[in-house]
């Protein structure tokens, strides 16, 4: 047996002693006395844990399975002790069979004496994902009470703080042949409030939260007596089939919380199956037995199934069959699914794409998908703007989208996905998204670590070469200094830098100048490396003050961000920086090139 003590507005929980004892020491030094109390669990035939086939009835029944152990909260908010909260959480001691009579079962509990209570709230529950807690509010003005109240959708008189239970629906499961897994059940009781501490026995009626599915898998004669090893079931945007939310003994109800400080309450996309002892039969069928949330599926599922051969999949559109599927609290749900096929459609992957001469159109190009008929694709620029493409089969193992022109200089994204033809794939949004500027320049940073990268030019006078990629750049007399913090481009005297190999179209460059170094640097435009056709004059388009290093490195100064914008009317390739300087021309804050590729 084991006590919790739990913190408030958390789930952390600290183990106790195990046994059965009649005293235990509290932080203080002393003992604390405790009692015994039997619970006597029962809920009708939907109890726990292990469900079985009723002999000639072709129904099913659940009933509590030696082993099995129960949880109970005891909730006492005016009890100051020293404890930080006045939730505890008790663990019972382990079924054996004869405290199992029929569809009920007695639990037997060591609860800690905390006399002094004006009440006490007791709720049990089996199950490791739930957890109790308490965040109390003040008021009805209270955000803890607005935020509790919007969760449950509750509109009618305030109600007092009370204890709540977080919820997690297992993501991960490992099902019988002909059970569900009684790890991922959840089960909670109604609240039994008293003025005095529970003792000697009390019985607790239980609820199942959740669902437990049975889904029968057909036509798999070709795999019959292969085991299934392990199984995925989605779902789409309609049903989430594990998840997390917060329960409320009070109203009896269970609700999803968004956006809470302590975790991502989000619902998983998907249940991970681990069937244990799983074979397929010679009639080609195959259960799996799943525990779930209550909801309504009723768009699309897919269940993938991992054999000995491989994986074999089905994906089922439910709103072209017109059908639904509902999963309620504390019943069982069975459906079948058939057809399944030997493979699934992939993803788009290796597209390449041309922007057109005016740079106002693109055309991407992929290899065609397996078994995909077809692709849905769309663009959207920087403002989420969509434009719809259709893609076209070229004849030779490739597909084609175009826009001919007309699209505004923007970074575009290009989402893409394969359609599978009928009993293939997922049928998911599962896009590949790519990235295409059109009519913008490309950014080429100078990145200054490159520079440890840089060779010597064999048979020149100290001067080096570097691959920047997109173009090689030949420079001397410029040394990279760096610091634990920070790091800067410096030149000694004369320095040159230019590009050895043509861009398509230099559109323009930006340098930070210390102060005013600048004024030494001189940048020109060519149509031929190393020449001086055209002087570039910089624009200064950003101050901001350095205050960096350490030691020797000790920096302290204002930086401009200087823009040097080539002339449109000759297409310039290359460029040459130059001058005559003892001060930093770079910073550890970036510069670039921009061009066109």
């Amino acid at each position: 047996m084991k006590r919790v003590i739990l913190i408030i507005s958390s789930v952390i929980a600290a183990v106790a002693m195990t046994g059965c004892q009649t005293e235990k020491e509290d932080p203080q030094g002393g003992k604390a006395k405790t009692h015994k109390l039997v619970v006597n669990a029962s809920a009708g035939t939907d109890t726990k844990t292990l469900i079985e086939a009723v002999p000639g009835t072709g129904s099913y029944q659940v009933k509590w399975n030696a082993g099995d152990f129960i949880k109970l909260a005891e909730f006492a908010p005016d009890i100051e002790e020293y404890y930080f909260n006045s939730v505890y959480e008790y663990y019972s001691q382990e079924l054996t069979e004869s405290d199992i009579n029929g569809n009920s079962a007695a639990f037997t509990f060591e609860l800690e004496d905390r006399p002094g209570a004006a009440a006490y709230t007791y709720v049990a529950a089996y199950g490791e994902g739930i957890w109790p807690y308490y965040e109390p509010w003040e008021n009805g003005d209270s955000q803890e009470y607005q935020d509790w109240a919007t969760m449950f959708e509750y509109t009618g008189d305030y109600m007092e703080p009370h204890m709540l239970f977080q919820v997690n629906f297992n993501s991960y499961q490992s099902p019988l042949a002909d059970t569900f897994d009684p790890y991922a059940d959840l089960m909670v009781s109604k609240a039994k409030v008293t003025t005095e501490q529970l003792t000697g026995e009390a019985a607790f009626s239980f609820a199942r939260l959740g669902a437990i599915v049975k889904i029968t898998v057909e036509g798999l004669q070709e795999f019959a007596g292969q085991e299934i090893f392990e199984a995925g079931f989605m779902t789409g945007p309609s049903y989430k089939p594990a998840a997390s939310a917060i329960y409320d003994p009070v109203l009896e109800k269970y609700a999803y919380k968004e956006n809470n400080d302590m975790e991502d309450m989000g619902p998983e996309p998907c249940l991970q199956i681990h069937p244990q002892g799983v074979t397929i039969s010679e009639e080609g069928t195959a259960d799996l037995w799943l525990k779930m949330p209550a909801g309504e599926l009723t768009d699309n599922f897919h269940l993938e199934l991992m054999l000995e051969e491989g994986k074999i999949s089905r994906s089922v559109d439910l709103n072209a069959l017109g059908k639904t599927i509902k999963f309620e609290d504390g019943k069982l749900t069975t459906f079948s699914v058939g057809n399944f096929v030997l493979a699934i459609v992939g993803g788009v992957y290796g597209l390449e794409y041309e922007v057109n001469e005016t740079r106002d159109g693109f055309t991407a190009t992929w290899p065609e998908v397996e078994l995909a008929k077809g692709y849905d694709c769309y663009i959207t620029d920087s403002a989420l703007n969509e434009t719809k493409l259709d893609p076209v089969n070229n004849g030779d193992g490739t597909w084609t989208a175009t826009i001919a022109g007309g699209l505004a200089p923007d970074n575009y994204t290009l989402f893409i996905k394969a359609i599978p033809e009928d009993g293939y794939g997922l049928e998911f949004d599962d896009y590949e998204a790519y990235y295409i500027p059109v009519g913008v320049p490309t950014v080429w940073h100078f990145a200054h670590d490159a520079f440890k990268d840089c060779r010597s030019v064999d048979g020149s006078d100290g001067e080096y070469i570097i691959d920047f990629s997109p173009g090689k750049v030949r420079f001397k007399n410029l040394q990279p200094v760096y610091d634990s913090s920070w790091q800067a481009l410096k030149a000694y005297g004369e320095f040159f830098m230019y590009s050895t190999e043509p861009f398509e179209e230099i559109h323009s460059i930006e340098l930070w100048s210390k102060d005013d170094s600048y004024k030494y640097i001189k940048l020109y435009a060519s149509a031929t490396p190393g020449a001086e056709s055209q002087l570039i004059e910089g624009e200064i388009i950003e101050v901001s003050h350095i205050d960096a290093g350490s030691g020797s490195y000790k920096y302290k100064h204002d930086h401009k961000l200087l823009r040097y914008t080539f002339p449109t009317d000759v297409k310039y390739q290359y460029y040459t920086l130059k001058g005559n300087t003892t001060e930093i021309i770079m910073t550890s804050q970036y510069s670039y090139v921009y061009y066109f590729e």
